[in-house]
């Protein structure tokens, strides 16, 4: 597997995403100070992964999640955790700074490549879901306290937001441990006939049932995210 990763520094609060083939010993060796670029700001902790089968898309991820879309969506993916630690006053102002250069942005651009763009995230969103779930039923992973046995974890899609989910089905999961996702275009909507359930078996992968999801726009574009039997996720436009 390749994963991607975020790191927060407990010097100075800030993070750092990179990807990797290994990411026990990228961690390590963050943490024994043996990476140029983040030397001065280590020990670390991890923050956050995502484990996918292709080098190419693990790095895709590191492009996007270094992106202030990118930033915004780990926001809100790890509000919880974030709710703990807070915010320093340097992240409020590089948030505050992102905000402010994406609305000069969408003043310049057409609402039609914006559009575009904002939908080309969400499915980017979607995906990443998917994948989390995924990597978690491959790891065996049981969520919650007193969870000793490995459970199946499947993802839940509606307009407006995404589960992940513990459990064989969506009906009969642990809602204690749900993660609900914010969608990140408000505009787009789950397409007729899509799958709103997936569920990926422990260890192995697979999924069930398999199909496509649709995410539709309020232009009517349509993009298409299809997961096979051995649980490969696939997008198109």
């Amino acid at each position: 597997m390749y994963y991607t990763y975020v790191l927060k520094s407990i010097k100075d609060s800030r993070w750092y995403t990179g990807a990797t083939r290994n990411l026990r010993e990228r961690f390590k060796s963050h943490n024994d100070e043996k990476n140029f670029s983040t030397k001065s700001r280590a020990p670390f902790e991890l923050l956050y992964y995502e484990a996918c089968q292709n080098e190419g898309d693990a790095f895709a991820r590191e492009k996007f999640l270094k992106s202030g879309l990118g930033k915004k969506y780990l926001k809100a993916r790890l509000k919880r955790s974030l709710s703990q630690t807070g915010f320093t006053l340097l992240e409020v102002l590089v948030v505050m700074g992102i905000m402010t250069m994406l609305g000069g942005f969408a003043l310049i651009v057409s609402m039609d490549v914006y559009r575009s763009f904002s939908f080309r995230t969400e499915r980017d969103m979607l995906i990443s879901v998917l994948q989390k779930a995924r990597s978690q039923s491959m790891s065996n992973m049981c969520l919650g306290p007193g969870c000793t046995d490995g459970r199946p974890h499947g993802v839940h899609v509606s307009t407006g937001q995404y589960v992940v989910f513990q459990g064989a089905t969506y009906a009969t999961r642990d809602v204690s441990v749900d993660e609900v996702i914010a969608a990140e275009n408000g505009a787009a909507r789950i397409a007729p006939s899509s799958l709103t359930d997936v569920v990926f078996t422990q260890l192995s992968g697979a999924a069930a049932p398999v199909g496509t999801i649709g995410l539709l726009d309020d232009a009517g574009h349509i993009s298409t995210t299809t997961i096979n039997s051995e649980g490969q996720i696939t997008w198109g436009n």
